[in-house]
């Protein structure tokens, strides 16, 4: 099997007789894989998926995977733009919404944060998140995810989980929707947040889109009360 991308956490590979076949495959041995590869077939993200290995690893078609970086460069030689359009970006916001929403709905599990590297584009149309290091539990009876040791913040990062100074710490599972709110503007305007006030410069970097479905959905994920994020057009 040829790798074509690679994490810490990861491997894809693609089977070089039959180039059509991709494997995803976790290095993990002591975290249950179980919910995030469910979390890509139950939703009907992945059809006609194999799992195998105790959910380690699942093979299925496509004619293309490749990560969110290499989708974006591949924009820029075929546009000369890093942007998506606004279709593009409809179809990442369904795909990941899809992904999450199941996980919280069946499996009460939810992602912290959304990183570029850990975006992974099927057939240049559909959009999954492979981390296990950024899915946590959420706690029987609340909405609150924890943490009990270090953790990355690396990626689209939400204020609530930047004023975590030590653990053990709890925070909205809903940290999750402020996240995708700036990765919808990254993919949108190309937006890099340690350069802008978020607060006082959204109205701005939003009017190319305004009065449209991804404005709302923008402005309810990044609003400031977790409580009030919401993920619905």
């Amino acid at each position: 099997m040829n790798p074509i991308i690679k994490t810490d956490e990861y491997e894809i590979t693609q089977d070089p007789k039959n180039k059509t076949l991709f494997t995803i495959t976790f290095t993990s041995t002591s975290t249950s894989t179980n919910p995030l590869l469910k979390s890509l077939v139950k939703p009907n993200i992945i059809l006609g998926a194999t799992i195998y290995d105790n959910y380690k690893s699942m093979s299925f078609k496509a004619h293309s995977i490749k990560s969110l970086n290499q989708y974006k460069k591949d924009l820029i030689s075929a546009k000369s733009v890093p942007n998506f359009s606004y279709l593009n970006t409809l179809k990442l916001v369904y795909y990941l919404t899809k992904q999450v929403s199941y996980l919280i709905e069946e499996e009460s599990q939810c992602f912290y944060q959304f990183t570029s590297e850990n975006i992974i584009v099927i057939d240049n149309s559909k959009f999954i998140y492979l981390s296990l290091n950024h899915l946590k539990k959420i706690i029987e009876g609340t909405e609150l995810i924890k943490f009990v040791a270090p953790f990355d913040r690396d990626g689209f990062v939400s204020p609530e989980l930047l004023e975590v100074k030590s653990v053990p710490s709890t925070i909205n599972y809903r940290t999750i929707y402020y996240s995708l709110g700036l990765l919808i503007m990254d993919c949108l305007f190309d937006y890099l947040r340690e350069e802008i006030d978020i607060n006082r410069e959204i109205n701005n970097i939003l009017n190319p889109i305004k009065e449209t479905k991804l404005f709302y959905l923008i402005k309810r994920c990044l609003h400031e009360n977790p409580t009030c994020r919401v993920v619905h057009f």
